[in-house]
């Protein structure tokens, strides 16, 4: 199976895609998403993602930086309903904002964290968005 392409039926494990312009967030991210049993995928942008052929498939969770250059997280947010309604959207920044959280809040996202993240936290965010989207 290629390594970039969402799962297939036979295997279970939810689908969590990262996507974050700071690598070492990114990698750090997929590394503790990946250990708590869920299937990671990273992307540098939300560009990389979306010219990914993998987008075709219905991801379990997104975890979404909100601020990267050319398409920020709240615009990928919008790509990404319009695509999955009901698709599962957890936003996290480097710039703590009231505004944002308020607008996250707002969007129904199913969590806004700011870094450094509080890693339980996240995974607890990202376990209950998995069990609601049915794929645990």
């Amino acid at each position: 199976m290629n390594a970039r392409k969402l799962q297939t039926a036979e295997n279970k494990k939810p689908t969590v895609i990262v996507i974050d312009n700071d690598d070492a967030m990114r990698h750090s991210l997929e590394w503790l998403i990946r250990s708590s049993g869920h299937f990671v995928l990273g992307y540098a942008s939300a560009k990389s993602y979306l010219d990914d052929s993998a987008r075709d498939g219905r991801p379990d969770c997104v975890v979404l930086d909100i601020h990267m250059p050319e398409i920020n997280g709240l615009e990928l947010y919008g790509i990404l309903k319009n695509r999955h309604p009901d698709i599962a959207v957890i936003f996290i920044t480097g710039y703590p904002d009231q505004h944002l959280a308020e607008k996250a809040r707002a969007l129904e996202a199913k969590g806004f964290f700011t870094k450094p993240l509080d890693t339980d936290a996240v995974l607890e965010c990202i376990d209950k968005a998995v069990a609601a989207s049915g794929a645990i």
